[in-house]
Parts: structure tokens; sequence; C-alpha cells
């Protein structure tokens, strides 16, 4: 059995669609398992036997290498978006870089004062800064309820109204986190 030139995809498509032709070919019971997740009766067929090959013939391998080059291409046509961290997770590590309590802190089941107030502090800024509802601010602040939530931005806002440290904190906070998501944002708008 001799092996030719490898096979040069032209983009990933193509590639995968070889790839699955391949796979259909030479795993023909794994196309059950999308018939029983479906719920379709199930048939089995025997497989369909080829004539055994000669010596002679030709067997294409299709060279995965020959695509690292073009893997910077298929990036660049990717959102830079899809890199970018998201508005949550940049408002964890500023209230994480200012107070020192871990996200996995924030994100545990303890209740004492110096966890519970950065964690009422990044609930308030995901709820000002970002359109993410209070269940979602919820799942990601440990699983929370959206009550939870609710009850951290009405308590951050009462301290607020009261003055003092909390409402110099906060508008600290809130002008960085606008200033880091219009960072990212602008980003994506250059070339």
């Amino acid at each position: 059995m001799s092996l030719s030139v490898p096979i040069e995809y032209t983009d990933a498509r193509q590639m995968h669609a070889d790839y699955a032709a391949r796979r259909k070919r030479f795993f023909p019971s794994l196309a059950l398992v999308n018939r029983e997740t479906v719920g379709l009766p199930v048939r089995v067929e025997p497989p369909k036997l080829e004539p055994k090959s000669s010596s002679h013939d030709v067997v294409d391998i299709p060279n995965f290498l020959a695509l690292r080059p073009k893997a910077t291409e298929w990036l660049g046509m990717t959102s830079r978006a899809t890199f970018r961290p998201s508005e949550s997770t940049t408002i964890l590590r500023l209230v994480y870089e200012h107070t020192g309590i871990s996200q996995r802190e924030i994100k545990s089941d303890r209740r004492t004062r110096d966890v519970v107030r950065p964690r009422m502090i990044a609930c308030w800024l995901m709820r000002r800064c970002t359109t993410l509802s209070l269940p979602v601010i919820g799942r990601k602040l440990g699983g929370r309820d959206h009550t939870t939530v609710l009850h951290a931005v009405r308590v951050i806002d009462a301290l607020r109204t009261e003055g003092g440290d909390i409402r110099e904190l906060t508008d600290m906070l809130r002008r960085k986190v606008e200033e880091a998501l219009a960072l990212g944002r602008d980003e994506d708008d250059q070339p």
C-alpha cells in the first residue's frame, strides 16, 4: 500500500466534511447514536464490505500540519469579542484588585463582613454597569438567588445615600469598570 501526496484543505469546512465522511465510513455504528438521542427507531444495518484493496491502491492521508499557517488566518476572521473577557469577569477582577478578596471568595458561601461587602459591591456594579439580569448576576456570583442580588443592590444604594467611604469607593470602581468595558469595546472597532 503506497501513500500519496497529502490532502491540502482550503478551509475548515472542507476539512470537517472530509473528516465526517471518513469517520462515517470507518465507524458506521456511531451513526446509530444520533437516531437514539432523537427518538427515532434504530435500524441495524450490516456494514458494507468493500473488496480488499490491492497493494497498489493510493490512500489519501490528510495533512493536518499543513493547516497551521491557515490557523492565524482563520483566527483573524473570528470576532475579537470571543476572546475578550466577559463584563462580569472584568468587574470581579476590579473588585478583587481593590479589596483583595479573590473571585473564589466572592463566589463562596462565606458570610463574613469582609467578604459580603465586596460581593454586594460587585452585585451593584454588575447591575449598574451592565445589562445583565438579576438571575444572571446571581449565577455569576456563586449561584445566588435574584432576590439576594436585589437586596445587595438596595443595601449599596442606601449606603451611598448616607455618603462616606462607600460612595467614593463605588464611584471610583464604577469609573474604572466603565473605562475597562469601553476599552474592550474599542478594540473590536479597530481592524
